[in-house]
């Protein structure tokens, strides 16, 4: 098992050590993005075989293949389009290009592989989590409703994903316009034709109803939000959902670094949640078990991991 990598010296607090520890996690996390587009730009994909990256790799194209249809069926040009053809290789690529947009779909991969993992390690239903179960069952019809909606977003996003698809309507709101204006550069030869486009995608469009929305709308329906953050009670998706809402930040990044390395950033957003070092180093063990939690974090406080990670808020991805 790996200590997540916090080095001390006698002339380092705690607090230093875990920001220098949290600053490297994050330049590993960028740099994954860089290395990930290689990957996914290399056409001999039979030497990656790599679960994570043929899943991300098969969403983004599941996205570009929405935008082309669209871009035929409302668009000037009424043709089909050819899927092999340089044009859409091209969409492809700039789609990849995108890091926020990437790094957004990187991390609902890797949802998808921790959930399948809870379930297979710790029978834990990645649609219908014992608080799903809870909820359903409490007597109330209005949030048995609400539940019974979000365990279908639930299974269907878990089908979509095992087969490599991400519809553009589940995207977050700052995400599809993303995608939207990669479409446009796209077309600019055309521009007409792309608004065209584009309105008939956002008329079309109903965020409120989305996977991730309805996870944002089941957590603020919970009388005690913190036990989302329990996760063989509330499931991987409800469990991100619960602490990118308590420490303010963006939930993709906190998908991504609960499978960094050394987890730092994961980590010290566990404490600033409030957890304690037991309950946090049951998190580890369900999600990162080749990660041990440091010794340091035994003393820290939760106003000193809050402390660490507000210095580099700004740093932290924005999008999902």
């Amino acid at each position: 098992m790996m200590e997540a990598g916090v080095p001390l010296r006698d002339d380092k607090t705690i607090e230093d050590a875990l920001h220098d520890a949290l600053m490297r996690g994050d330049a590993a996390i960028s740099s994954a993005s860089t290395v990930l587009r290689l990957l996914l730009d290399n056409e001999n994909r039979v030497l990656f075989t790599d679960e994570i990256v043929a899943r991300t790799r098969g969403m983004i194209n599941d996205l570009a293949r929405q935008l082309l249809q669209a871009s035929t069926r409302f668009g000037h040009a009424r043709k089909p389009f050819a899927w092999g053809s340089e044009q859409t290789q091209k969409l492809i690529k700039n789609l990849i290009a995108d890091n926020v947009l990437l790094d957004h779909v990187h991390a609902m991969a890797l949802e998808f592989h921790l959930s399948m993992e809870l379930q297979e390690c710790h029978a834990v239903d990645p649609a219908l989590s014992p608080l799903l179960q809870a909820q359903a069952g409490s007597g109330d019809h209005d949030a048995a409703g609400n539940v019974m909606q979000l365990v279908a977003a639930q299974t269907q996003f878990h089908q979509q994903t095992r087969r490599m698809e991400l519809p553009l309507d589940e995207l977050p709101p700052g995400l599809f316009d993303r995608a939207l204006q990669i479409l446009r550069a796209h077309s600019e030869d055309d521009p007409d034709s792309f608004h065209e486009i584009a309105e008939h995608l956002r008329s079309n469009r109903d965020s409120g109803r989305s996977r991730l929305a309805l996870l944002v709308r089941q957590l603020a329906q919970l009388d005690n939000a913190s036990v989302a953050l329990v996760l063989p009670m509330a499931g991987v998706s409800l469990f991100f959902t619960a602490l990118a809402g308590v420490t303010r930040q963006d939930r993709s990044a906190l998908v991504l670094a609960a499978n960094e390395r050394h987890a730092v950033r994961f980590i010290l957003s566990l404490r600033a949640a409030g957890l304690e070092p037991g309950a946090i180093a049951d998190v580890l063990a369900w999600l990162s078990p080749d990660v041990a939690l440091p010794d340091c974090f035994q003393s820290l406080g939760v106003d000193d991991a809050w402390g660490v990670l507000e210095e580099t808020f700004a740093d932290v991805m924005e999008g999902g």
